[in-house]
């Protein structure tokens, strides 16, 4: 992220890297996300090119067949995660097969949020189920598709149904 003084002509130009955080998610995610390497190594998020291309081509009602550990699942967190803290009411949502693989999702935002740059806006709760930010009324939570009732009445901007061919038969 970059840090500019208070000058006239600084000014313009850190309105413009704000403009640009907010409007080009790549751009948010390699410059504001790390991620922990599989050496346990903090790194910056940098976009492998099926991310890009995940982020470039949705359209909002997406199904990925995908190979595993591609990164896919950590691109649409980070997009979650993009609209909760720059679309004031975001409501993002992860529903897996099973309550153990939701929660190990949001474990990827967990460690997003833990290692946000100075600035942005910190949670008010935190939880191995939801994560809110209520003076900008979003939040990110997880459910199971165990579960009969999750979910019932909420309005959900963002939608995330993983493993869906391990949920439970419901015919």
């Amino acid at each position: 992220m970059l840090l500019v003084e208070n000058t006239g002509r600084t000014v313009s130009s850190s309105l413009k890297v704000l403009e640009r955080l907010v409007n080009d998610k790549p751009f948010f995610m390699e410059n504001v996300l790390t991620l922990e390497d599989k050496s346990r190594n903090r790194v910056p998020f940098r976009l492998k090119p099926i991310q890009m291309d995940i982020i470039s081509t949705m359209t909002g009602r997406d199904v990925y067949l995908k190979p595993r550990q591609v990164g896919s699942t950590t691109v649409l967190m980070a997009d979650f995660l993009h609209d909760c803290l720059t679309k004031p009411g975001t409501n993002s949502v992860v529903v897996a097969h099973e309550e153990f693989v939701t929660t190990r999702l949001l474990g990827k935002v967990h460690w997003f949020v833990d290692n946000l740059p100075k600035g942005f806006p910190k949670p008010h709760h935190k939880s191995s189920y939801e994560i809110t930010w209520p003076e900008i009324h979003s939040s990110f939570y997880i459910g199971s598709a165990r579960s009969y009732v999750f979910g019932r009445g909420d309005t959900v901007h963002n939608l995330l149904c993983s493993e869906y061919a391990f949920w439970p038969d419901t015919s």
